[in-house]
């Protein structure tokens, strides 16, 4: 891979469910690999209604160096961009880069 390919700094996160005060369950989400470099290129856009309000989504080829384990229930963070992984592409199978099928939702 050529140098500067990767110019984007991201973060894997992985959901993790906790109990707040009121002994409700959340979702909180927590990093765990930091300054990833990586390559963001979008692919196409959609607009959606989704219970009376219009929803955009745009989904995205996102290329990093190879990091296990990750699976689609983690999902990528790049500033204040979120991205949910759809599928991942282990390319050429040689545990070197993959590429990460993902969606993010624009509000």
């Amino acid at each position: 891979m050529r140098a500067g390919v990767l110019n984007k700094v991201v973060s894997i996160q992985k959901s993790t469910p906790i109990t707040n005060r009121l002994g409700e369950q959340i979702e909180y989400w927590n990093d765990v690999f930091v300054d990833v470099y990586a390559s963001i290129n979008p692919r196409k856009q959609n607009e959606n209604i989704e219970g009376k309000q219009l929803v955009a989504s745009s989904t995205h080829n996102i290329i990093i160096r190879f990091v296990a384990p990750i699976s689609p229930k983690y999902r990528i963070r790049f500033g204040d961009r979120i991205f949910t992984i759809d599928s991942i592409l282990n390319i050429g199978e040689r545990d070197k880069t993959l590429n990460l099928i993902c969606t993010e939702k624009v509000l």
